[in-house]
């Protein structure tokens, strides 16, 4: 099992009163997703010795976060907000800890939403108001 302790996000989104569970589960579900993605696209590679080393490839990520945020970088696109000041401008994003923040707020958001799961855009449209609150307060702290 790969290490994946670097796994943070900003302690802002928990800010939210996300549902307690949930954000267990997502946890859970970020960190699974992670591993099996890493395990295939690095089939024989081996985990670091060190626990406490990040072990997150970029391609792994990447690879996570293109696939969950497929549908809301098309929305955004379609809808013409890629050149807005507070758009996440998600396909530029270089650092793997806002790429974390990008996948872990979509799923905190997509937890929670449960029948709006099957309208997404309108799961797009609360998942981007989530977002440009959290880079608010990002902000404003």
């Amino acid at each position: 099992m790969y290490q994946l302790t670097s796994f943070k996000v900003n302690h802002n989104i928990w800010k939210v009163k996300w549902q307690k569970d949930n954000v267990s589960n997502q946890v859970e579900h970020l960190s699974s997703l992670l591993a099996n993605v890493q395990r295939r696209v690095f089939p024989y590679e081996e985990p670091p010795d060190d626990p406490q080393e990040p072990y997150i490839k970029a391609e792994a990520l990447d690879t996570v976060m293109n696939k969950l945020l497929e549908n809301y970088i098309r929305w955004y696109k379609f809808l013409d907000l890629k050149h807005t000041r507070w758009s996440p401008h998600i396909e530029e994003e270089k650092d793997q800890q806002r790429k974390l923040q990008y996948i872990g707020l979509y799923l905190l958001v997509w937890g929670e939403a449960a029948n709006l799961r099957f309208m997404p855009e309108c799961l797009c449209y609360i998942y981007h108001h989530v977002w440009l609150w959290f880079k608010l307060s990002i902000l404003v702290s």
